[in-house]
């Protein structure tokens, strides 16, 4: 199976001379096997949280203009910076960055402030969406803002789709993203389905906690 990697995608102005032009196909991923898919989603998962927890802004790497990303909270405990920003769609780099950064007190953390969240994902689905070269991967789990005057402590439900980057082989950029924050004395209504969820299956991802063991960046696969 190809190797898939989650690697920053390049813009087109500085890949379209660097690159050879073979280099602009990606790999279908309705080729990979689903432990393939499976382990793409879950090292996904564990850089993902890994940065939120110690450079948030890192993230920016994952996301491209394209992107679309929408944050809602539900319950009175939001960090206030982020509540402008709930239940929108956020389009681009840095719209996306700035809603995350909000939700983190604004800044990357300072060494001695480390971690700036806590996270823990206690279940995860991943499947290749029919007719388009992008995985769907669902992530359920709980995550403590520590950053915050009062640290937070939500349940959170995240959708995200994973697609082959067009300008660098066999990378893949957080195409869209969406999370439901809730607080667990909030009783949230229940959201409509999303559109291309997930296959049904069984939670395969273990807990994991968020922290600074985990690298700045990550490959993904075999």
């Amino acid at each position: 199976a190809p190797a898939v990697s989650s690697a920053p995608c390049p813009s087109a102005s500085s890949t379209a001379r660097a690159l050879p032009e073979h280099a602009l196909t990606v790999p279908e991923l309705s080729s990979l096997g689903p432990d393939v898919v499976q382990g793409l989603a879950e090292r996904f998962v564990q850089l993902y949280y890994g940065l939120l927890a110690v450079r948030p802004s890192a993230l920016s790497q994952f996301y491209r203009e394209n992107s679309q990303a929408v944050r809602t909270w539900f319950g009175g405990r939001c960090p206030m910076d982020a509540a402008a920003y709930s239940n929108q769609v956020h389009q681009g780099v840095a719209q996306i960055i700035k809603v995350i950064m909000a939700s983190v007190g604004g800044c990357d953390p300072a060494a001695d402030k480390l971690p700036i969240v806590a996270s823990s994902v206690n279940g995860m689905q991943a499947s290749v969406l029919a007719g388009r070269n992008a995985l769907s991967v669902r992530i359920t789990g709980v995550i403590t803002f520590l950053a915050l005057d009062s640290p937070s402590f939500f349940q959170f439900a995240q959708e995200v789709v994973l697609e082959a980057c067009p300008l660098r082989a066999s990378f893949l950029y957080v195409r869209e993203d969406r999370i439901e924050y809730v607080d667990p004395m909030f009783h949230a209504p229940q959201p409509p389905p999303l559109p291309e969820a997930s296959s049904p299956g069984q939670p395969l991802l273990p807990q994991w906690q968020g922290g600074p063991a985990v690298p700045e960046t990550f490959p993904l696969g075999p």
